[in-house]
């Protein structure tokens, strides 16, 4: 998947909100309409099953490394035991035009989907990141 294509979904599933959801189905929507699958659970129970390396192709990466991740167009979260995030492409990694995004409701945008350089300090501080990938051996 491209860095378009990664946030076409991405818009296209918030666009399809209706409501404020719980973050873990917005993200589980997300990454279900990329065909990637995640696991069930809180956060903790989530942030548990992604932390062991063992779940699917899900892989631990600094916050840089999954960016960088989210840029190529790499299924990327971020997540602490309060709080889940789809990371997104940064929009210069972005190639081609994303125009849906003009008509995407921005106050769900917030709430499920973040540039790393949009995550404020304190969440910083506490998040565990993960991106999608088979590459085990790759530098975080």
């Amino acid at each position: 998947m491209t860095s378009l294509q990664y946030k076409n979904v991405i818009i296209e599933t918030l666009n399809d909100i209706k409501n404020v959801e719980d973050s873990i189905n917005v993200v589980r929507k997300i990454f279900d309409n990329c065909n990637t699958g995640f696991p069930y659970g809180t956060y903790d129970g989530i942030m548990l099953a992604l932390s062991s390396d063992d779940f699917i192709c899900w892989r631990s990466y600094s916050s840089d490394g999954v960016q960088k991740h989210a840029n190529m167009g790499i299924p990327s979260v971020g997540i602490n035991s309060k709080c889940l995030f789809v990371i997104e492409p940064e929009d210069n990694a972005v190639l081609g035009s994303a125009d849906d995004e003009l008509s995407l409701n921005m106050d769900y945008k917030n709430l499920y989907v973040r540039k790393i350089n949009s995550i404020s300090f304190e969440e910083l501080s506490n998040m565990q990141f993960f991106a999608f990938t088979l590459d085990v051996d790759e530098t975080n």
